[in-house]
């Protein structure tokens, strides 16, 4: 089962963004191999959720520099730090 429904983008706001609920096989570490899937074709961003326990599996942005991210083990999340 596939669900589309078309979204505003996280990053650049465009409403040609994406969004994708299916079944992956590729999603091992996902229980149920459930997954959403956030794309946006004019900045380039990329997320893809286990839709069970909202675990990061994959995540692109070509906006966003690795370098000014920083990890905070206690919540799990990714805090932008300008």
């Amino acid at each position: 089962m596939e669900k589309n429904h078309h979204v505003c983008c996280p990053t650049c706001g465009s409403s040609s963004a994406q969004r994708r609920h299916f079944i992956s096989t590729d999603a091992r570490k996902c229980p149920g191999q459930l997954v959403n899937q956030v794309e946006c074709p004019t900045c380039d961003y990329l997320m893809v959720t286990c839709a069970v326990d909202g675990r990061v599996l994959e995540a692109y942005s070509s906006g966003l520099m690795a370098s000014r991210l920083e990890h905070l083990p206690q919540s799990r999340c990714l805090t932008f730090q300008p």
